[in-house]
């Protein structure tokens, strides 16, 4: 494989007499359980090269990754799709200006619309998807030189990209993709990457279906020109201590890629034959990688499903009260596949005999952890601006005393990281509502 970085940091690895942090020094004594990565845990010494400004071994690994995705640049971010995310904005839309935006973005774009005062323009989902239509009339009205759409969601849904990048070249705006959840879709068959359906930017969460350790991400960018540029807007929101080990293993997962695509389509392929083998309760999604779980739809018990998988030892990815989001990748083991198949047909055979005690994968209990299927409110009046709203003197409020007021704070259990109120919306009964439903029950206002 070609891993240039990988392979220059290993030559560094064996140097000794380390005058140069981190404090470790390489000793895999020092830390014990992580002893053998600790010699690769590097900075930005000789030979090493520089994320802020890659001209080395780290920028022939970027090159090799922006090979394997069909890019015109592909950049590192060892700060993951955050990061990313507040660049493709800082490069494409920058401060104090405008972006028609999908409704049910990550918080990661909200902040990034409070750094950069920009002045989105709405387009609510419709089952979870912006509609072109939607789109090609925000940006008619609002003439925006850029759009940003979530794709895939936490449900694996898909957005319509190409109708939606045909409406960005009608209007000569640019189309940006939070595709933190879809790095693998360059590589199923057929290839749905954002990139290839016509997006100019997307962010891509390389630690979510990659074999890559977390928070390695990419910026993928269509036009090889504003890689520069590009650079320098991650610069911004990224730390000048990069994680070696993440960019490491970008390195390795590029090379994997290019000389030997893992076989995602087998992984999607049992995923369908688990979904046969669990009618009613299993769901494919547009993503090929995650099967949804929904008990409702097999007449089961919420509960039931929960703790049928948690007497497996089988923790889903996302669970919301009604849906559980199951992610899989090439890296699952065939055992991994087989248990869980087992399991869902238990579950459909003795649903209601589970003692409830088992349960113990609280951490995704419908009270925490169930916002991004709340059916949201219409858009809410906007009475001041994010950045206003998120910088101003705040009191925190429970929320049935918050009606009436103006949402300050950020509220969105992660996963999914989705808010349903933004700062400087107002917050009415339908709002109030939905927040209760997501398991919010105090928020910050603007005092």
């Amino acid at each position: 494989m070609q891993t240039p970085f990988f392979d220059a940091m290993a030559a560094l690895a064996a140097r000794h007499l380390r005058f140069f942090v981190p404090g470790h020094k390489g000793n895999p004594a020092a830390i014990g359980p992580f002893g053998p990565l600790l010699p690769y845990d590097l900075t930005e010494i000789d030979g090493a090269d520089d994320l802020s400004c890659p001209s080395g071994p780290l920028a022939e690994s970027q090159r090799n990754m922006a090979k394997a995705y069909g890019s015109g640049a592909t950049l590192y971010s060892a700060s993951g799709s955050t990061s990313c995310i507040q660049a493709m904005l800082t490069l494409f839309v920058g401060a104090a200006g405008s972006v028609v935006m999908a409704r049910g973005c990550h918080v990661a774009a909200v902040r990034a619309l409070a750094l950069l005062d920009i002045t989105p323009h709405w387009v609510p989902l419709q089952n979870g998807r912006p509609a072109p239509a939607d789109v090609d009339a925000a940006l008619a009205q609002s003439r925006a030189k850029a759009v940003y759409i979530t794709s895939p969601d936490y449900y694996g849904r898909m957005a319509d990209v190409p109708a939606i990048a045909a409406a960005c070249q009608k209007h000569g705006a640019a189309l940006l993709v939070d595709n933190a959840h879809g790095a693998h879709l360059r590589f199923v068959t057929p290839n749905c990457h954002p990139l290839t359906l016509g997006a100019h930017a997307t962010a891509d969460s390389a630690h979510k279906t990659l074999p890559c350790l977390t928070p390695a991400a990419l910026l993928h960018l269509r036009d090889a020109a504003l890689a520069g540029p590009a650079r320098e807007a991650l610069n911004l929101y990224s730390s000048t201590s990069p994680s070696y080990l993440v960019l490491e293993s970008l390195d390795l997962a590029a090379g994997l890629l290019l000389a030997a695509p893992p076989n995602f389509d087998a992984v999607a392929a049992r995923l369908g034959r688990i979904a046969e083998a669990a009618p009613g309760l299993a769901a494919l999604c547009d993503d090929p990688l995650r099967l949804c779980l929904r008990p409702a739809a097999a007449g089961l018990a919420y509960a039931d499903v929960l703790a049928g998988l948690a007497a497996a030892n089988l923790a889903p990815e996302y669970a919301d009260g009604s849906t559980l989001v199951l992610m899989a990748s090439p890296w699952n083991t065939t055992a991994d596949f087989d248990i869980l198949e087992a399991t869902l047909k238990q579950i459909l055979h003795i649903s209601g005999q589970y003692d409830k005690n088992i349960m113990s994968f609280q951490d995704y209990s419908a009270e925490t952890k169930n916002t991004a299927n709340t059916a949201a409110p219409p858009l809410p009046r906007q009475v001041c601006t994010t950045r206003q709203a998120l910088f101003a003197p705040r009191e925190r409020l429970p929320l049935a005393a918050a009606a009436g007021r103006v949402m300050a704070g950020l509220h969105a259990p992660c996963p999914p990281g989705v808010p349903v109120v933004l700062p400087g919306e107002a917050i009415g009964p339908a709002e109030v509502a939905a927040l209760a439903s997501g398991g919010i029950l105090a928020v910050d206002v603007v005092k």
